[in-house]
């Protein structure tokens, strides 16, 4: 079904396209890149490190480790 609605969709889209849409979205594809939930994880990391909680410094770890996986295994499949 989704096949049906995709070329008047794709064709709705084109004849609406607007500046705040379209750089909405452009803040979605750059924050939402590897890097920033790095650091945000790696600032986190330390943050929870140095207040001493285990818990969130194993959560936080656990997340960069599998952000790493990730970003890993996604650059393996484009090879």
């Amino acid at each position: 079904m989704a096949f049906i609605f995709d070329a008047p969709m794709r064709e709705w889209v084109n004849a609406h396209q607007s500046d705040g849409p379209r750089e909405f979205m452009r803040n979605v594809s750059r924050l939402g890149d590897w890097w920033s939930h790095a650091a945000l994880g790696i600032v986190l990391l330390a943050i929870a490190w140095w207040r001493g909680n285990k818990k969130w410094t194993g959560i936080f770890l656990s997340m960069l480790i599998a952000c790493a996986l990730a970003g890993a295994t996604t650059r393996v499949i484009k090879i």
